[in-house]
């Protein structure tokens, strides 16, 4: 099992100052980035591929094929999220089940089951004036679980969109991940949580107690086997730009790498691929 960190300036610096260690970096698609990262580590690329939108039409395959090429990116991952605007209001919970399950499908039939995994996203609320709302279908366990079996493809498991889902449902986050098919995962994301002043929770912040608690919870899921161990497990704090400008901390990243670091190799595990 191997850890990665999302690529920034600043997890750049401390490597290099040998305050932090990692496997690799994780990069979105940008030809640049994966430059920068590369010259200090591996790099596997994060793609931003979505079923269940009715746009894979649109997705430039011959920009990930050279990605997964030219980085040794061993997997393809889509996210699995129908969104409001796609979708007429009310709109058919079975419409967005069958855009899912044909959409991803047409992704496994590209690459390979062995090589998709699919990622559970946040559902903050059908309602919620974020701007690309997750409707409330493409998070249900029962529906994740089903599309991902009848595409026979791996899951990528997110632990902070699933708390996140899971309070939105009004459901303990736990009994949440465990109806997830968690014996598929194949790749795992990690961040820290809070809840905004508008009610909002966000991830992709450093760890709280309560983040660590969630983490350690996990770790001991897939020690007791009711989890498979996935090949890397990543934490997605830092990046650059606007987006990243105030949760790209140093201190953050030194605070909870070196604990994430350790815990992620501190037990032998057999890699679920």
């Amino acid at each position: 099992m191997q850890f990665a960190i999302n690529y920034s300036p600043q997890a750049a610096a401390l490597l290099s100052a040998g305050q932090i260690a990692i496997d690799y970096f994780k990069c979105p698609d940008w030809d640049h980035m994966i430059a920068d990262a590369r010259a200090q580590k591996p790099v596997y690329v994060h793609f931003p591929i979505t079923v269940g939108r009715g746009q894979l039409g649109k997705m430039d395959w011959h920009k990930v094929d050279r990605l997964l090429r030219d980085t040794s990116t061993p997997l393809v991952n889509v996210h699995l999220a129908a969104m409001r605007p796609d979708y007429p209001s009310p709109y058919d919970p079975q419409q967005i089940v069958d855009t899912l399950h044909r959409e991803l499908t047409d992704v496994v039939a590209r690459y390979g089951a062995d090589k998709v995994i699919a990622e559970n996203v946040p559902h903050h609320g059908d309602d919620t004036d974020y701007e690309y709302p997750v409707l409330r279908p493409a998070v249900l366990p029962d529906v994740i679980r089903s599309v991902i079996e009848a595409a026979n493809c791996g899951f990528l498991f997110d632990l902070s969109h699933a708390r996140i889902s899971a309070a939105t449902l009004g459901l303990d986050w736990r009994e949440y991940v465990r109806g997830l098919p968690l014996e598929r995962i194949r790749e795992v994301h990690v961040t820290g949580m809070t809840r905004l002043d508008n009610g909002r929770l966000e991830d992709h912040l450093g760890f709280t107690e309560a983040d660590w608690a969630a983490f350690d919870w996990f770790i001991e899921e897939m020690r007791a086997g009711r989890a498979a161990t996935p090949w890397i497990v990543s934490y997605e704090y830092g990046g650059t730009g606007p987006a990243f400008a105030w949760r790209s901390e140093s201190s953050v990243i030194a605070r909870d790498v070196p604990r994430l670091y350790q815990a992620v190799h501190s037990h032998p595990l057999t890699v679920n691929g």
